[in-house]
């Protein structure tokens, strides 16, 4: 890290610590992502209007905290049946849900399975009239509900600094910039005339030059139109000595950038805006080995959430930087606007616009005139997938979609990679494949492959299938020889993981004693191993009380956790970490332990081996009754920051270090059942039925969705998503792959491909991905990439 101080902090601001020295390049991924774009949070705007879809209505302050709007919309669904997509209207919120079932529901049904509290209620619900639905003031009611400043727009302040200026004062009494400031100006955008100037003028006076002459903006970025607030050319007014008439644009812009040219630390205690939340330090250097560059601090309130891309401490001067600046002050616009303040803010205008909607649309007169009615019926008119996902989905920020294989004669049951080979299970075998190639070879024959597991610490390659487990050696098999083979000591397994802690390579495997049918809860055991020079060595058994649903191997824990039905079971490895066998349960929202060990949670487990860490953390941290949870999903290692990602059903948490959960990081999904999870250092994709969403792991914010046109099994190893597609008429399997998309903005360069995702499992036990038309997945790679 640099040694240069650009940023103090303050009593009520925080400095944020850099990702890293130097900005990676052309190796970055994810630098200019928007948190929450409006392709895949409004869905109103984007789904609802223009097809066929009903409002119920109710009003009671004390049953439901005001009025209520239940809006629904149903698709037709092949394979599925029928999927409900849901507004629920609300004072404290915007709730977005997803409901899918084999036949159409009745309205009491769908209000229960979205929020139970309001199905005990669904007597003071009311059907809109059609009429009114499709009406445009009622439309545009519900928009600016939805929105209520639908165009993308952003003001942003620019102060100029000098070499020595402490002083805020002092800095707005800049007249002028320097060489080094207007360079950075005509990076950030285009000199406009305000004097006739019909874009965002964001307050500026475009009639009587009152606010200067000039100004810097930006026409268009990831869909915004940016005006920025630049202290050197507002008014200057002579007789002005604090510079009111420049402070008062720039002192009420919520993210704020000071160009500092010289070596001064900018301290935040002389900033005196009450207003601001997040301020950019930007300083030019001439670095050693980038030439002219950038140093960058920023510096945001205490108590907003965290909010990517991530600030490196020095960036080339170059557009590349000023996309990524650009990306992270729109992110921090958007984490002020979520934080408490302006939350309350919002319900005040929530409640204004759902009180004007019930007033015009739900009141006794329209009740008289039959406008609102009492029925059960939906009677919606469906919308098939591929008409949605023609016109709503959003455009691809994170990843994008390549094929990895195509015409493959035999269904792909499990996928691996290493380095630039591709490895793949089938029901004839182990096969290899450079990725790219179209060309492959079996490396051993072996019925079943459920799972492939690498692992190069101790030169292996995992390979299980549901009666064994067997490891080759890696390098063998990469060269193409005959690889050695050893079998890990685990009956009827699955699942399996592996991973090296300190100089100890671990196999961790799921076991059932009773094969089938005649499994019972007391059949399961986690087998630890060691594997150590060509050696798998038992190092320990523990009973497990059920058959598992997820399993990982947590390095930073030095132990696994293993996911039982409601609870995650952690096992440690390694006499480093103190505790013992225990469980990280989560049952009822505001009766949940914090690894609270329930007597039956470990078959046999005795009173010595038995752990309580009791936390009111978890019971405030889901205390609404929508993230009740019903099934443990997986568990994700998130190697960077030593954390772990548990996922549930109903939503996901992370996992801190010390073992408590961030409160600040709840990830709530929109539709159960999830079928996969897969997480990146910076992105958590959660695949659904019918379509996908990505979450930043920052803060739980929607980065895009993606809709897809019939129903297809994701499936997650080694270190990519995998899409399998199925042609029934050829009796031939393609294989897509969804990569980070790197930014437009860098150029790719010979070996720096974008880094790997992080390994990811499905629920288990493994089910082999069903067939998928060819053309569902042509569809799905022109949404992916457009």
């Amino acid at each position: 890290m640099t040694d240069r101080v650009l940023l103090d902090p303050s009593t009520v601001m925080e400095v944020e610590t850099a990702a890293g020295d130097v900005f990676p390049g052309s190796s970055a991924t994810f630098t200019m992502l928007i948190d929450d774009p409006s392709p895949a949070v409004e869905w109103y705007r984007n789904m609802f209007i223009g097809r066929d879809h009903v409002h119920y209505v109710a009003s009671d302050d004390e049953a439901l905290g005001g009025v209520v709007i239940f809006s629904v919309m149903m698709t037709a669904v092949q394979k599925i049946g029928v999927q409900y997509r849901i507004i629920v209207w609300s004072v404290k919120s915007i709730v977005r849900k997803v409901i899918e079932a084999p036949a159409p529901m009745s309205f009491p049904d769908l209000l229960t399975a979205v929020d139970p509290h309001l199905g005990a209620h669904r007597k003071l619900f009311a059907k809109l009239d059609r009429a009114h639905v499709t009406s445009p003031s009622a439309q545009n009611t519900l928009l600016k509900l939805e929105n209520d400043e639908p165009k993308l727009r952003i003001k942003i302040g620019v102060l100029f600094a000098k070499q020595g200026q402490t002083e805020e004062t002092a800095m707005y009494q800049n007249e002028h910039g320097s060489p080094a400031f207007e360079e950075f100006l005509d990076l950030l955008g285009d000199r406009v005339r305000l004097k006739g100037f019909t874009g965002y003028s964001a307050q500026l006076d475009t009639s009587h030059d009152g606010s200067g002459t000039h100004s810097v903006h930006r026409s268009k970025f990831a869909g915004y139109e940016i005006m920025f607030h630049v202290s050197t050319l507002l008014q200057y007014d002579p007789t002005d000595e604090q510079r009111i008439q420049r402070k008062r644009f720039i002192g009420n812009d919520i993210v704020m950038i000071v160009f500092m040219d010289g070596d001064t630390t900018y301290n935040i205690e002389c900033m005196a805006s009450q207003y601001t939340r997040v301020v950019f330090v930007v300083q030019p250097i001439d670095h050693p080995e980038l030439g002219p560059a950038y140093a960058v601090a920023a510096g945001t309130m205490k108590g907003l959430r965290a909010f990517g891309p991530p600030v490196y401490s020095v960036y080339p001067r170059s557009e590349a930087f000023i996309e990524t600046l650009l990306a992270k002050c729109i992110n921090g616009e958007k984490a002020t606007m979520a934080s408490t303040e302006f939350v309350i803010r919002d319900r005040r205008t929530r409640k204004g616009y759902l009180d004007i909607f019930h007033a015009d649309y739900a009141n006794p007169k329209a009740l008289r005139k039959k406008q609102l009615r009492k029925d059960n019926s939906l009677e919606l008119i469906p919308v098939y997938t591929q008409d949605l996902a023609a016109s709503t989905a959003s455009a691809a920020q994170a990843f994008t979609l390549e094929l990895a294989m195509d015409a493959f004669p035999h269904p792909i049951s499990a996928v691996e990679t290493h380095g630039d080979s591709l490895l793949f299970g089938t029901p004839e075998g182990l096969y290899i494949s450079a990725i790219g190639s179209l060309e492959c070879h079996k490396v051993v024959n072996m019925p079943s492959i459920s799972q492939i597991v690498v692992s190069p610490t101790t030169d292996s390659l995992l390979v299980r299938t549901n009666k064994l487990i067997v490891a080759l050696s890696l390098s063998a098999v990469l060269a193409g020889d005959s690889p050695g083979v050893a079998v890990v000591p685990a009956r009827n397994p699955s699942a399996v993981d592996v991973a090296t802690i300190g100089e100890t390579t671990f196999i961790a495997a799921v076991q059932c004693s009773a094969a089938g049918a005649s499994a019972t809860d007391g059949s399961y055991s986690l087998e630890v191993f060691h594997a150590a020079s060509g050696d798998i060595t038992l190092a320990k058994s523990v009973p497990l009380r059920g058959a598992p649903t997820a399993l990982a191997i947590v390095p930073s824990l030095r132990g696994a956790l293993i996911g039982l039905d409601l609870d995650f079971v952690f096992v440690p490895f390694t006499n480093y970490f103190s505790m013992p066998v225990c469980t990280l349960a989560t049952t009822k929202p505001m009766r949940t332990r914090l690894l609270k060990l329930p007597d039956d949670a470990i078959a046999g487990a005795g009173a010595a081996d038995r752990a309580s860490l009791d936390s009111a953390a978890v019971a405030r941290l889901l205390a609404a009754d929508a993230l009740t949870p019903s099934a443990a999903h997986g568990v994700f290692p998130l190697a960077d920051s030593g954390e772990t990602l548990l996922c549930y059903d109903t939503f996901g948490v992370v996992l801190k270090s010390d073992l408590q959960l961030d409160r600040n990081r709840i990830f709530e999904w929109v539709s159960p059942p999830v079928h996969y999870f897969v997480a990146s250092n910076a992105l958590l994709v959660v695949v659904y039925r019918t379509f996908s969403e990505v979450y930043s792991l920052r803060n739980g914010s929607c980065i895009e969705s993606h809709l897809v046109t019939s129903p297809a099994e994701y499936f997650c190893r080694g270190n990519s998503l995998y899409l399998p597609s199925w042609e029934p008429l050829t009796s031939t399997c393609s294989l897509y792959r969804l990569l980070p998309k790197p930014s437009p903005f860098l150029a790719a360069s010979a070996g720096n491909a974008p880094p790997p995702l992080a390994r990811a499992y499905s629920r288990f036990p493994a089910q082999q991905s069903r067939p998928t038309p060819r053309s569902a997945i042509a569809t799905r790679c022109r949404m992916l990439t457009s």
